[in-house]
């Protein structure tokens, strides 16, 4: 859900390659986060407890309960350590902030009316094209852990995907924004 989040990132900071190298776009859903392959995934994309001790991480994801942050956390023995941080556009969850900065430009009464309102526009922000298809499981390739899905991405649908993608890209790189 969170893909046009990555994207919209990465456009930002197309400039800066130090802040590039440390943005990862990890495929966990609510299909695969009981995984008894997610930890692996997860060390193999870079997420450990030392690298995580050493530099902090953030989980950020479009929202609503946090039920993948914390399944993430507590996968990685993780669920109270100061730095490793969770942010949502929109949180029910008390112990993950939301950001709703995000979502101002859809409704400037954002910090004025419940959470709950904002459960609708989530679920269109999920129906962005998504390059990626999201994944069921995890598999192990040459070496790799690897998000698999039995349903694989139609050219059209990537198509569509790297339009919403340039859409973005030419949003982020507006100077107003």
């Amino acid at each position: 859900d969170g893909e046009f989040l990555y994207d919209m990132a990465k456009a930002c900071f197309f400039d800066r390659p130090s802040v590039l190298s440390r943005l990862h776009l990890i495929n966990v859903s609510r299909k695969n986060m009981k995984s008894e392959h997610l930890k692996k995934y997860l060390e193999s994309q870079g997420l450990t407890k030392d690298r995580i001790k050493k530099n902090g991480a953030v989980l950020i994801d479009n929202g609503i309960l946090g039920t993948i942050p914390e399944r993430i956390e507590l996968t990685l023995g993780q669920s109270s350590n100061p730095k490793l941080k969770s942010h949502m556009l929109v949180s029910k969850n008390r112990n993950i902030p939301s950001t709703r900065v995000f979502i101002e430009p859809f409704n400037p009464l954002v910090g004025r009316v419940p959470i709950s309102h904002f459960h609708g526009m989530l679920l269109n922000f999920e129906l962005i094209p998504h390059f990626t298809q999201t994944s069921e499981n995890f598999e192990l390739r040459d070496g790799s852990w690897h998000p698999v899905s039995s349903v694989n991405a139609t050219s059209d649908q990537q198509a569509r995907a790297v339009e919403a993608m340039e859409s973005i890209k030419h949003f982020a790189l507006q100077p107003q924004n």
